[in-house]
């Protein structure tokens, strides 16, 4: 006789393992449930949801997938009972295509120094996964699941990259942060450059870092010129500080760069500071010179006539020289010469200088003589050599008992003046050939110009014996018997010595007698100053009172006076 039975524990698996781990889209062995039991048992395997999944002792579930991990139950029953036996699928999956970002955005464009967010990566993992952050090309950079960037500069710029991985697989996801900044040091593709002047200047590139690319111009004062810079030639007018602009969005920056250019000097102007060439005499007179040079020039002063230096200034580009007290000699060119570095050879420029000046006698010339003992029949010739400017007008007189005006062509008179306007020396010739004893007597030449006059007086007498000379040589300052009338003609000893200054003078009066008409005669009288020469004596400056006739000249000299001593009149 048979029992009957329920399952009670007898249930059993086959294969018997109770615990599955797989990875997903693996396949698991089909599990077969059964049990002891009478009348037979019935079979149901149950879905980790409790719902019956197949009513067969077999468990087969194919490829598996995430979604099948849980516990499985076999359930074996009969009338007298059931038993119930349950497995542990556990479906192994990797991050696959679950990985994602946090905020989602795949691309973050921020300037430098501004902050990211913190971005999560995340991801479906069985078991868990692990991340880590990368930057494309360089290597991790963080372990964990988000990416902190706190303060950005331009080296965090790029493809950050999060790998989800557990023990089945592995998964990624990218971001691109961009970073932008504006151009911090520019560059230029040359160095400044010093350049003598039509020397070849290379090709100027700028350039600078910056994200998003940089646009470039270049500017020198208000004119602007592409990048790269094109001088190609070194000219002064290209001298100079250009600067490079580098902009994008972000910022801007500029950069000089130098280009010098030497050259040798150009006088720009040469000229007075006030008026214009003429000066009075011991009057100043300043001219100032401009150069334009680079380096700075050394600018000479010259004058020109005679080549002498009068100042030299260095490293200058304007020189003032003035000139004090201006003589009559000091007329003429003067040169402004400047040199530089560049050049051996100066560059000049002149301007005259017109100094005004009465007439006074050349000292360079020894020509005038004041006592002049002439034979008769013979040519009279006297010089008048006068340093003065602007050039004079002479005049001649001849006095003996009356004054008579000399004029060329008359009474075998010939006058040659001569103005040498660069060496400021005024002659006049005046030619009296085969004197007669009636032409004897006191010559006067005056000279005058637009500063003043002179004039200088010439004693002209026949020439006289030896013996006769040296007895009157004896006699100290006696005069010729005179008409009433004449001039009186001093004839001065040896023995009269000028005493510097102030000089000699002599004095000489006489008293006024009855003229034929009954009347008292002017007064004559010479004031004669002179001063040593050898053995013989220049007038230089007299005053003479002839009647109407009065010439007065000037004396540097002071004065000696010599009481008048009649001569007496020859035995």
């Amino acid at each position: 006789m048979q029992f009957a039975e329920s399952p009670g524990t007898s249930t059993f698996l086959s294969p018997s393992d109770t615990s599955y781990t797989l990875n997903e889209g693996s396949m698991l062995p089909s599990i077969t449930c059964s049990a002891e039991c009478r009348p037979g048992c019935l079979f149901v395997w149950t879905k980790p949801d409790n719902i019956n999944f197949t009513a067969s002792p077999v468990l087969s579930l194919g490829q598996l997938d995430r979604t099948k991990t849980g516990e499985y139950s076999c359930t074996s029953w009969n009338d007298y009972g059931f038993h119930t036996i349950k497995i542990m699928l556990n479906v192994q999956y990797g991050p696959g295509g679950s990985i994602s970002l946090s905020p989602s955005r795949s691309t973050y464009t921020e300037n430098e120094g501004y902050p990211l967010p913190r971005i999560t990566c995340s991801a479906d993992c069985s078991p868990e996964c692990n991340y880590i952050w990368s930057k494309q090309n360089e290597g991790n950079i963080t372990v964990g699941s988000s990416l902190v960037l706190e303060q950005l500069n331009r080296s965090e710029h790029g493809l950050y990259i999060c790998t989800a991985r557990n023990e089945v697989g592995e998964a990624t996801k990218q971001v691109d942060i961009i970073v932008k900044y504006g151009p911090g040091i520019i560059q230029t593709s040359v160095p400044n450059l010093d350049k003598v002047e039509n020397q070849t200047v290379p090709v100027i590139n700028c350039s600078a870092d910056c994200r998003p690319a940089c646009s470039y111009t270049w500017s020198k004062g208000a004119a602007t010129y592409s990048n790269p810079l094109s001088l190609s030639t070194a000219l002064r007018g290209n001298a100079g500080t250009y600067i490079c602009k580098a902009s994008n969005s972000v910022s801007q920056s500029v950069k000089e760069w130098t280009l010098t250019v030497r050259f040798p000097p150009k006088i720009l102007s040469l000229m007075y500071t006030q008026g214009n060439a003429d000066i009075t005499e011991n009057a100043s007179k300043s001219m100032v010179c401009t150069v334009e040079s680079y380096p700075a020039s050394t600018i000479t002063w010259y004058y020109k006539a005679n080549n002498t230096q009068l100042a030299t200034i260095s490293d200058v580009l304007k020189s003032t020289y003035t000139l004090s007290n201006g003589g009559c000699l000091d007329t003429g060119l003067y040169t402004c010469s400047a040199r530089n570095s560049v050049s051996n050879t100066p560059t000049t420029m002149d301007l005259p200088v017109n100094v005004l000046c009465k007439p006074r006698m050349d000292f360079r010339s020894n020509s005038m003589q004041n006592d002049i003992r002439i034979g008769l029949s013979k040519d009279l010739v006297l010089n008048a050599s006068y340093l003065c400017n602007p050039e004079p007008n002479f005049s001649w007189q001849f006095h003996k008992t009356t004054s008579t005006n000399l004029v060329n062509g008359t009474d075998r008179i010939s006058i040659d003046d001569i103005f040498n306007g660069s060496s400021l020396s005024a002659v006049s010739t005046l030619t009296r050939p085969s004197m007669e004893e009636r032409w004897l007597g006191l010559y006067i030449v005056t000279v005058t110009n637009s500063q003043g006059s002179h004039t200088h007086l010439y004693t002209v007498a026949a020439e006289e014996s030896d013996t006769e000379l040296s007895s009157s040589a004896k006699k100290k300052n006696t005069y010729d018997t005179l008409d009433p009338g004449q001039v009186p003609i001093p004839i001065l000893s040896d023995d009269v010595e000028a005493q510097g200054n102030p000089s000699n003078e002599i004095n000489s009066e006489r008293e006024p007698e009855e003229t034929a008409e009954g009347g008292k005669e002017t007064n004559t009288y010479m004031n004669v100053e002179f001063r040593k020469q050898s053995k013989f004596h220049r007038i230089y400056n007299t005053i003479y009172s002839i009647k109407d006739i009065r010439i007065e000249t000037e004396n540097p000299y002071a004065n000696v006076k010599k009481k008048k001593r009649r001569r007496k009149k020859k035995s």
